[in-house]
C-alpha cells in the first residue's frame, strides 16, 4: 500500500520531473542511489519509491540507509536501491561506482550516469 506520508516526503525534496526519471530508473532496473542527510527522509524516500513500483516488486538489493562502513556494496553488479548519508557521499569514498544514478535529496538533484561520465 502506499503510505501517503512517504510519497509527500519524497515531492518535498524532488519535482515531478525529477521523480519520474527516478521511476524511471527503477523500472529499468538501474542502480539508484539516494544521498540525504537526514536518515527519516532517506528511508521515507526509498520506501516510496518501492511502493510506487505496485503491483511491481523491487527484487533487487534494497537498504534504505546503508552503513559507511559497508559502502563496498556500491560495487555490486546487480541493480539496487541504496541510501547513504551526505556526510559520506564523497566521490572519493567510492569512486568505483559508475553507472548509478545519484540522487541527492537535500539539494533536489538527478544525476545520470551519463552525466557523471562529463562531468
Amino acid at each position: 500500500k502506499l503510505n501517503l506520508d512517504h510519497l509527500a516526503t519524497l515531492f518535498e525534496c524532488l519535482s515531478l520531473d525529477q521523480v519520474l526519471t527516478v521511476f524511471e530508473c527503477c523500472l529499468l532496473e538501474q542502480k539508484v542511489l539516494l544521498v540525504c542527510s537526514r536518515y527519516t527522509t532517506l528511508f521515507h524516500v526509498a520506501q516510496s519509491l518501492r511502493e510506487m513500483l505496485l503491483p511491481l516488486v523491487w527484487c533487487h538489493i534494497y537498504v534504505p540507509i546503508l552503513p559507511r562502513t559497508m559502502l563496498d556494496n556500491l560495487m555490486c553488479p546487480t541493480p539496487f536501491l541504496i541510501g547513504i548519508h551526505s556526510d559520506y557521499a564523497f566521490k572519493h569514498d567510492f569512486p568505483f561506482v559508475v553507472d548509478v544514478t545519484i540522487v541527492n535529496l537535500d539539494e533536489g538533484t538527478v544525476q545520470s550516469p551519463e552525466q557523471s561520465a562529463t562531468a
